[in-house]
């Protein structure tokens, strides 16, 4: 217990894959379960009913992304929601970010954020936290991301800042 650890070692021993894409109406049964169940690592906890997420699947003025991860051991499948509002020309804001616990400690939610910027590079990204009894787990989530506080509830990442790296251990599938 005592010896130190190799964290991206033992990170890269059990060959984490991680996707990411645009979510689909085909998603929507995993979406609302994401959305509506989880708890700890929701940054708003806003919860949405199935109508709501086809009106945003089909707006132009929000991209809903979703993240698979899997490892030696299996398939986890769809395990974080991405909603970003495009409400400006230059600025995208994470409405909601949620991820399920059994993804959490892999660094997955900041291989996600790169990816999202990744997607729409250029832009002004702002990350609504709202504190609630349950979601302390994603309270450092945009500040490890590399984030500026600007009030107790929006982070802001500006176009001049590189934002999170991608883990080293992941493999994209």
């Amino acid at each position: 217990m005592t010896a130190g650890h190799d964290y991206p070692a033992m990170m890269k021993s059990l060959k984490l894959q991680f996707s990411f894409r645009t979510a689909r109406s085909s998603d929507m049964e995993r979406l609302l379960e994401l959305i509506q169940r989880t708890n700890q690592f929701n940054t708003t906890t806003k919860r949405r009913s199935a109508a709501e997420i086809q009106n945003l699947l089909a707006s132009n003025e929000y991209a809903i992304y979703v993240a698979t991860l899997s490892d030696k051991f299996g398939k986890l499948g769809i395990v974080a929601v991405a909603i970003i509002g495009r409400h400006t020309a230059g600025e995208n804001v994470f409405d909601s970010f949620i991820m399920s616990c059994r993804a959490m400690g892999f660094g997955l939610e900041l291989a996600f954020i790169r990816s999202i910027i990744d997607t729409e590079p250029g832009k002004r990204y702002v990350g609504q936290y709202l504190l609630t009894e349950r979601n302390s787990p994603a309270a450092e989530l945009f500040a490890n991301a590399g984030f500026a506080k600007k009030s107790d509830t929006e982070w802001v990442l500006e176009p001049d800042f590189a934002g999170p790296a991608m883990p080293s251990w992941f493999e994209r599938s």
